[in-house]
């Protein structure tokens, strides 16, 4: 069972995530955080196997708590929610990256 963390401060997306994730037998939506500081919070406390992190959100960013949470934590994956404009997944917007945990090239 894959343990996973929902990171979202819009409520309708966030359901949305939850919905789709929880579709899926294999895999258990163990907690939700509203921002990065919860976020943070919860990877501390909880230790899931993936978060799926909004970009955007109040107190902290998607991209400053994904730095924070990597930075302790190697073995989480972290897929982003948006890579446009991202300085973790591209240093050029146009550029066709998918990051290192999609499966693809992550040399952006």
């Amino acid at each position: 069972m894959i343990k996973v963390l929902v990171v979202e401060d819009s409520a309708v997306a966030r359901e949305l995530l939850i919905g789709i994730l929880a579709a899926d037998p294999g895999i258990e939506v163990i907690g939700t955080a509203t921002d990065g500081k919860e976020a943070i919070e919860f990877v501390n406390r909880d230790r899931p196997d993936v978060v799926t992190m909004d970009i955007y959100m109040p107190t902290i960013s998607g991209i400053e708590a994904t730095q924070r949470i990597m930075d302790y934590s190697v073995r989480l994956g972290v897929p982003p929610a948006s890579r446009r404009g991202s300085p973790i997944y591209s240093a050029n917007p146009s550029a066709p990256c998918r990051g290192p945990y999609s499966g693809g090239p992550s040399n952006c």
